[in-house]
């Protein structure tokens, strides 16, 4: 594990470009990603990432200061497989660019009796998953998927592989697509259903998280995932497979659009190493495994 810096910025204000600031600073490819959109909408992207501590940290901010140009700076942790390997917990969520959207307008159903009436969080799921009929190609694509709000989708061989293994905390529900003619048909794909809720996280809130917070119930609404958000007591009784307690993404404050009329935020699936073995070796690559930080 070792924490990384990443540095971007726009460099077409800059006379002669990119290479103006990269050049002196012994910024190469091995560091720099840089997307010319000069032609298009007038920018050139540059990204660097850098580890904690790198000299060129500061020689970069300083000829960008000279420039005139400002930079976003963040800070990132970079694991190790032998991180993921010794993690007592995983987050496995959808790679951004191999996953879909599951639209509470597709028909799933929901028992809402012991949810929060304001936000959504607590929603049980109590029909077959509805996907879009327009998702099927990239569904079929893969053995495994997961949809931005946390559902996950797996073949047969896959549900084979999860039960030899004794896999627990989950069990398996039917799929199916909603069609043109508002009909539906079967998908050859079962839908992971997570049996065991994590205990509320440990931490104080940030202040993304207080703005978009659901001020009912406090679960709806979280922004940021603490690097160490549980103690080892609160592992006692978890799961192959879990959920958060919170529900993550934007909940809209009384002050902001609710756009589409979907409120609703989702947990977060946490794992053990074991799952994602399992996942790995069957080659699927559409889920990253970010390893959970744990309190001593």
């Amino acid at each position: 594990m070792k924490t990384k810096i990443h540095i971007s910025f726009d460099a077409l204000p800059i006379s002669g470009g990119e290479l103006t600031v990269l050049v002196p600073t012994g910024c190469g490819p091995e560091v720099a990603d840089v997307h010319n959109a000069s032609d298009t909408i007038g920018q050139i992207f540059v990204r660097l990432r850098l580890d904690e501590g790198d000299p060129r940290i500061t020689k970069v901010l300083d000829q960008l200061r000279q420039h005139g140009v400002e930079a976003e700076v963040f800070s990132y942790v970079e694991y190790s497989e032998e991180d993921r390997q010794n993690a007592r917990l995983l987050l496995m969520s959808a790679d951004i660019n191999d996953s879909f959207h599951v639209s509470l307008r597709d028909g799933t159903q929901y028992d809402m009796s012991e949810a929060c009436a304001n936000c959504g969080t607590g929603a049980r799921q109590t029909s077959v998953l509805y996907v879009d009929c327009d998702d099927l190609a990239k569904i079929r694509k893969h053995r495994s998927i997961g949809t931005w709000r946390g559902h996950i989708l797996v073949d047969g061989g896959m549900v084979k592989k999860l039960k030899d293994a004794g896999v627990t905390g989950i069990s398996f529900g039917d799929v199916r697509a909603r069609l043109r003619n508002d009909k539906w048909s079967m998908v050859a794909r079962d839908q992971i259903l997570i049996e065991h809720t994590m205990p509320p996280m440990r931490g104080e809130l940030t202040a993304k998280d207080e703005e978009y917070l659901c001020k009912v119930c406090g679960r709806g609404g979280r922004m940021i995932f603490s690097r160490k958000p549980y103690r080892e007591e609160d592992l006692v009784g978890m799961r192959d497979f879990n959920l958060t307690w919170e529900w993550f993404g934007e909940f809209w404050p009384e002050n902001k659009e609710r756009g589409f009329g979907e409120k609703r935020p989702s947990p977060y699936v946490l794992v053990t190493p074991k799952v994602m073995n399992i996942f790995r070796d069957a080659g699927v690559k559409t889920f990253e495994w970010t390893p959970v930080g744990i309190e001593e």
